[in-house]
């Protein structure tokens, strides 16, 4: 776990530091601090969502503000996005970084920086009725299932 706050501090550094260079939300807060417009959703359970109190939270949420209270430079204002929004809005510079998991594909990684260690692993899997007589034991053999 030390080592997945590492990787993702360096990312929002790294985020941070582009934003520096001319993000377009990014500006002066009344303390002298520079404003980051930071991204995220509800939806998505223990990642970023709103708790039982009406709070937004979730372990990218924290994270964020962890780094807020870290970084005195700066002043960390959230911004609620639909999830689908969020990269369209990093892109085009309505946030200055997305407080949210991502999945990572060469499509996205040519557009926007990640960090080089995961912080998070997602075992996934496949599954059918019980009623099913037919088991899956391969990818290949969820194909023939599903169709």
């Amino acid at each position: 776990m030390k080592h997945a706050w590492k990787a993702a501090i360096l990312l929002i550094l790294a985020a941070l530091a582009l934003a520096g260079c001319g993000g377009a939300s990014a500006g002066e807060s009344k303390g002298g601090a520079k404003k980051i417009i930071v991204g995220t959703g509800t939806q998505f359970s223990k990642v970023a969502f709103i708790d039982e109190n009406g709070k937004l939270t979730g372990f990218d949420v924290e994270l964020a503000r962890e780094l807020d209270a870290r970084l005195p430079q700066y002043e960390f204002e959230f911004q609620t996005l639909e999830f689908s929004s969020i990269l369209l809005s990093l892109e085009t510079g309505k946030i200055d970084f997305g407080a949210h998991e991502f999945g990572k594909n060469p499509e996205r990684e040519e557009k926007y920086l990640f960090n080089k260690v995961p912080y998070a692993y997602w075992r996934n899997f496949i599954i059918v009725s019980k009623n099913n007589n037919d088991p899956i034991e391969s990818l290949k053999e969820a194909g023939r299932v599903a169709s």
